[in-house]
């Protein structure tokens, strides 16, 4: 055999060896969402200071966050899943609303 066949042969092995050897790496499932909202009267007047409670249909783990002087309010970093949202403001009537999702970012 003359010498290129054999390194072309070597370097074919190792180049195929490094192929198999090398760890791949895969993208990561995403584990934390957001749930962002806006709270607003039938008439679309905005709602300062309401209060959402969040709660993880799966864990029953929950988070209360206050809506801003524009009535909106975020969560991040929640467990990516299902969630039931409940609203609270002193002189309306509680809203809940069933199976919001926490969503990713990206």
């Amino acid at each position: 055999m003359s010498r290129k066949i054999l390194l072309l042969a070597w370097g074919c092995v190792w180049f195929t060896y490094l192929g198999f050897a090398v760890p791949r790496v895969y993208g990561q499932a995403a584990t934390a969402g957001a749930i962002l909202g806006t709270v607003s009267d039938p008439s679309g007047a905005v709602i300062p200071d309401a209060e959402a409670t969040l709660t993880n249909t799966a864990t029953q783990q929950s988070r209360i966050v206050k809506t801003n002087a524009s009535g909106f309010y975020s969560a991040e970093a929640l467990l990516a899943g299902t969630y039931d949202v409940t609203v609270k403001k002193e002189g309306f009537k509680t809203l809940v609303s069933l199976r919001s999702q926490a969503r990713p970012w990206c």
